[in-house]
């Protein structure tokens, strides 16, 4: 540690002890011990949170350049996703638990847009997945579908790579080239809901496809376009076990119907 560094450093714990001190002062007896040990806690959880978010934005940045090739910038921790990355910290030393464990999602610009990266396990073994990619490969999908499929309208897509958890919806590692979809269908988990007009879904590959992922769908293909639109329209308002209900309301306007749901495929509506 450089000269500089340890005075920094040294002049930083003098000042935490003074703002202790003055705390005792003021406060006294059993609350003032209580303060103190809350400002011990808190200045532990900030100094813990700093040293993961230089590992996790060195971690990303470097990631970023190397599947890209372009530099991203300004990480910062990403707690939109309503998490407090310092409150986890904070439990943890309240429960006496390892602190050296990494999770932080990072939002970044870079390469013309906004996207994020989730960082986590420990500083030796750090993994890193990101959605910088994920509209184009949603579209990538959508596409494949519609080329054999044609008049399709998207309700629903939401892909993630299997070998991670539910929580990592939209990341992956791996890099879409423009001409690997088939690649990546093959590694997502996930859900699509598509409706049509016009469409067989009995001898289409790419429903074959969908079939042998492990991704579940809802296919639904409409005798015209008006009541397609009219049913977007009241499927948009539907929610959880109604969108069931919705499909049945214009059951008899559906040619024909295929979903998959945990793997099981059925052809009609229930």
């Amino acid at each position: 540690m450089k000269m500089n560094e340890k005075k920094k450093l040294r002049g930083e714990k003098i000042v935490f002890l003074i703002m202790i001190l003055a705390v005792v002062i003021v406060y006294g007896g059993s609350i003032g011990v209580y303060y103190v040990k809350e400002a011990i806690i808190n200045y532990k959880t900030d100094k813990i949170f700093e040293e993961h978010m230089a590992v996790a934005s060195d971690s990303a940045l470097k990631y970023i350049r190397e599947k890209y090739g372009f530099e991203a910038e300004n990480p910062e921790a990403d707690t939109d996703w309503d998490m407090d990355f310092r409150e986890g910290i904070k439990s943890k030393i309240l429960r006496k638990e390892d602190t050296e464990d990494i999770f932080i999602i990072l939002k970044m610009t870079g390469g013309g847009r906004d996207f994020r990266a989730i960082v986590y396990g420990y500083p030796d073994s750090i993994t890193v997945v990101d959605n910088y990619q994920y509209d184009e490969i949603t579209a990538a999908l959508t596409d494949k579908i519609a080329g054999e499929l044609p008049g399709g309208n998207v309700l629903k897509m939401q892909l993630y790579d299997k070998k991670y958890p539910t929580l990592f919806y939209s990341f992956f590692d791996i890099y879409y080239t423009g001409d690997n979809i088939d690649e990546i269908i093959d590694r997502c988990n996930g859900e699509v809901e598509m409706i049509f007009t016009g469409a067989d879904f009995s001898d289409s590959e790419t429903v074959k496809m969908l079939d042998g992922s492990y991704i579940d769908y809802r296919l639904a293909s409409f005798a015209g376009s008006e009541k397609m639109e009219e049913f977007t329209e009241s499927r948009n308002k539907c929610r959880g076990f109604k969108v069931d209900e919705c499909y049945k309301e214009y059951s008899e306007y559906i040619t024909d119907y295929r979903q998959k749901k945990s793997g099981e495929i059925t052809y009609e509506i229930t």
